[in-house]
């Protein structure tokens, strides 16, 4: 796959909730460190198998054993959790949060490109934007 086809694969995944994993080349090799970090597209429970994106491998979309790769669990860092806080408050006070499922769909988001795509869906103007930005420091509105 071409370098540019993968860069433009790997920021289109940033926004997704695909599971990220890190794929050991050989897991019966104790002396064989070298592992990758990619997506898992999917999961074969009979087989024990899963499809794997792994975009810094020339062969980037792989079928390997279940026992060959770990799930990485992503950093929430305090700033996306109040990015999600204020979120959920301007998006209530402007009715477009009005049930518990809307909040959970919040909550359930792990990175900033996601909470941008979860937003983008909403008619906000730019002083509502602001709003949710402020409110993730403060709890002041303009």
């Amino acid at each position: 796959m071409s370098n540019s086809l993968n860069k433009i694969i790997q920021g289109a995944l940033k926004g997704t909730t695909l599971k990220k994993i890190r794929f050991k080349r050989d897991p019966g090799n104790v002396e064989a460190a070298e592992s990758y970090e990619g997506y898992l597209l999917e999961e074969d429970g009979i087989s024990n198998t899963a499809t794997i994106f792994v975009p810094e491998l020339l062969d980037s979309l792989l079928s390997v054993g279940m026992d060959s790769i770990e799930e990485v669990q992503p950093e929430i860092n305090a700033t996306i959790c109040s990015l999600k806080a204020s979120a959920v408050c301007i998006l209530s006070d402007l009715g477009h949060v009005t049930c518990e499922l809307d909040i959970r769909k919040i909550e359930d988001i792990s990175s900033i490109e996601q909470l941008e795509f979860y937003l983008n869906q909403f008619d906000l103007s730019d002083l509502d934007i602001l709003n949710i930005y402020r409110g993730s420091f403060t709890n002041e509105k303009i």
